[in-house]
């Protein structure tokens, strides 16, 4: 009898850590997934994380020491780098799409809900467009990226994005400047500056350090 009460308990705790060690199974193999896909220099993946590197090369995704990422991360295959550089931060429903070059530097703050894309994604033609969606919807993503408009984001030391930001492409974003909640950038962001409102304008300068 206690050797059947023992097995009853052995088998109500298994039962009860299952939905945790479905869990765990899941994130370790999307970890695996990670460290496949990118140059990871000392970054942590939280398990909101979500990564596409479409490049399927390593080189082309670049993380650094220190970095938290709650963020989608996602490289076309026809994009040159994404790079992220130390001690930074990337929160949760964030996405970073790189069909260009983005570059993030060391010390970059970027809240929830903020949008970074080097790219238009489609194209402006109408039937143009159609026409890629459909293929897209069949194939995936194109190997080249035909007539979507693309142009590099650079965003240098110690920015800070607040929340539900939009960053948009050909954008440079100087160091030390704050772009305020909700802001739509469109222009280049000076040094040790802040900026808000859609699109962003200059509201003040900062000191500088």
């Amino acid at each position: 009898m206690k050797g059947i009460i023992k097995n009853l308990l052995v088998r109500l705790i298994n039962l009860t850590n299952m939905p945790h060690y479905i869990e765990q199974v899941k994130q370790d193999k999307k970890l695996k997934h990670i460290n496949a896909s990118i140059t990871n220099n000392g970054g942590l993946f939280y398990h909101e994380a979500e990564i596409s590197n479409l490049t399927n090369d390593k080189s082309k995704l670049i993380i650094g020491n220190n970095t938290h990422c709650r963020a989608e991360l996602f490289v076309y295959p026809y994009a040159r780098k994404l790079q992220i550089g130390s001690d930074c931060y990337i929160g949760k429903n964030t996405i970073i799409r790189a069909g260009d070059e983005l570059i993030i530097g060391d010390n970059v703050l970027i809240s929830h809900n903020v949008t970074i894309m080097d790219t238009d994604s489609h194209e402006i033609d109408n039937g143009e467009r159609a026409a890629s969606f459909k293929k897209l919807t069949q194939y995936g993503h194109p190997a080249k990226i035909g007539n979507v408009k693309i142009k590099p984001v650079y965003i240098h030391d110690h920015v800070w994005i607040s929340y539900n930001c939009c960053i948009l492409k050909g954008v440079t974003i100087g160091k030390g400047a704050i772009v305020a909640a909700g802001s739509v950038v469109t222009k280049d962001v000076e040094p040790f500056t802040m900026v808000a409102g859609n699109p962003a304008q200059f509201i003040k300068a900062l000191p500088q350090q």
